[in-house]
């Protein structure tokens, strides 16, 4: 449906439902969200969007964008107030790769 509106990639987040990747109407990824303790929501959607931006500006493709996006956004859910002011990006790239 958003396809129809004329994007060409969406990236649908749905809260304790995960993330679906699509793009050029058709979905790449589902990725679930995964159970964690959740003490702050506060500034989630901001950080889930900015771990995908970095990801996306390092060059990676979209799935691995949306993976590295939830390795931030799950920093931020479980801890109380702002991100921290460093975040050892390779350290998650390596956690979403294996």
């Amino acid at each position: 449906m958003f396809h129809d509106l004329g994007p060409a990639t969406v990236i649908l987040t749905m809260g304790k439902d995960g993330v679906i990747v699509s793009s050029e109407g058709k979905i790449l990824a589902q990725i679930p969200a995964r159970p964690i303790k959740v003490v702050d929501v506060t500034g989630a959607g901001d950080s889930f969007w900015a771990g995908f931006l970095v990801a996306l500006l390092d060059g990676h493709p979209l799935e691995q964008c949306a993976r590295f996006a939830r390795e931030v956004v799950e920093l931020k859910l479980t801890a109380v107030g702002p991100l921290p002011n460093t975040i050892d990006r390779m350290a998650l790239y390596q956690k979403i790769t294996g």
